[in-house]
């Protein structure tokens, strides 16, 4: 066993070399999977909050909103649809009993994943907390600006209702909003310590991967959810969306991980990423 051990440890350290390995090692390193699990479980307690924030600030004519169309767009059917607006998007007559100040509470429970975001983007950098009350206001800004790139995504679907190519649009403004959302989502909760060329590596992995998921999702979800549904009832549903919120929840750590060690390659790769073009 040790003269097994002592031939494969070169072979072991050319891989950790690699970058293959360096990704690998900072995945271990951050405790991907744990982390994983912890931004999935805040996200599934904001998500509600989010919406009900977008519901009620910009409320829509029609039984239409923002969290029907995504659910749409993943594939979902209309009794679905129907049961998630019914969930997410209080009735007009409990609107005006929000106010602004449930309004506010809903922003400040939304900010549980704002902070667990906040954590991982550290850890993958390897950079202390940005604690204080001068940094409280970073995971509030993130929130506002989820809650903005969701509608404005809606109120652009709209607007292309109908227009040859909506689809193809919605995905290229869905895929540009989410490249800058999570760039600026990077800049923000590391409170500017890390420049945003760098963090970009990431927010377009993150884009990538969210469009990749949302086509797995639609190809997927729609018989998950039913046959959860028909076993569990309301439990099931509320199982869905935790599954689907922690493969989220992956592809965001997952992806910041490697946008980070690329940013750091010694190589040429690296390089291109850090040096600035004028």
């Amino acid at each position: 066993m040790t003269e097994l051990k002592r031939r494969v440890e070169p072979a072991v350290r050319l891989a950790e070399a690699g970058l293959p390995g360096r990704i690998l090692g900072r995945l271990v390193e951050v405790g991907f999977l744990d982390r994983t699990v912890i931004l999935a479980g805040q996200a599934f307690s904001a998500i509600l909050p989010l919406f009900m924030i977008v519901s009620t600030v910009s409320p829509h004519p029609g039984g239409d909103s923002p969290a029907t169309t995504m659910a749409r767009r993943l594939g979902l059917d209309p009794s679905d649809v129907s049961s998630l607006q019914s969930a997410v998007a209080p009735p007009s007559s409990a609107r005006a009993s929000i106010g602004a100040l449930g309004v506010i509470l809903a922003l400040l429970t939304a900010t549980s994943f704002a902070r667990a975001l906040q954590r991982s983007y550290e850890l993958a950098w390897r950079l202390p907390p940005a604690g204080g009350l001068r940094a409280a206001w970073r995971a509030l800004a993130l929130v506002i600006g989820v809650a903005l790139y969701i509608e404005l995504l809606f109120l652009f679907g709209r607007m292309v209702r109908g227009v040859p190519a909506s689809t193809l649009l919605e995905d290229l403004a869905t895929f540009t909003g989410a490249w800058v959302l999570w760039t600026g989502a990077g800049w923000i909760l590391l409170a500017g310590r890390v420049r945003p060329r760098l963090i970009a590596t990431g927010g377009l992995l993150t884009a990538l991967g969210f469009a990749t998921l949302r086509q797995l999702s639609a190809l997927y979800l729609p018989n998950l959810v039913t046959t959860n549904q028909q076993q569990f009832g309301l439990l099931g549903v509320a199982l869905t969306l935790f599954t689907w919120l922690t493969a989220c929840s992956f592809v965001i750590v997952v992806a910041t991980v490697v946008g980070t060690v690329l940013a750091e390659d010694p190589g040429r790769l690296g390089r291109f990423i850090r040096t600035s073009r004028r």
